[in-house]
């Protein structure tokens, strides 16, 4: 049997299993640490809280626990601020590097067949 928790995400209160807390506390810092330490992160931070509380509620029926499946499906709509997705992290890491003489990107060009 799984661990709950009881939170309160953008005012509203979920019953989540420890996974998906786990991974909605990743994801919350995550866009925590991509804000500025300005007033305005507060209120995006707010925002951000209550657009995951309506998702989640929209996916529950009744009193459903929230489990990581949901939680992986409302952080794969909202995405990350910074174009972090979770397949690049898990799977091939895919690098790509150019090796110019003084550092600059190369210059690219359209071609029309």
């Amino acid at each position: 049997m799984k661990k709950t928790i009881n939170v309160a995400i953008g005012g509203c209160s979920f019953t989540i299993d420890e996974d998906a807390y786990k991974t909605l506390d990743e994801y919350l810092e995550r866009f925590r640490d991509a804000l500025d330490k300005s007033s305005s992160s507060t209120d995006v931070m707010d925002e951000l809280e209550g657009r995951i509380a309506d998702l989640l509620k929209a996916r529950m029926r009744g009193g459903e626990v929230v489990d990581l499946a949901m939680a992986q499906q409302v952080v794969g709509q909202l995405g990350y601020p910074d174009g972090y997705r979770v397949e690049e992290d898990k799977g091939k890491k895919d690098e790509y590097h150019y090796s110019g003489t003084d550092g600059e990107n190369p210059a690219r060009k359209l071609f029309r067949d």
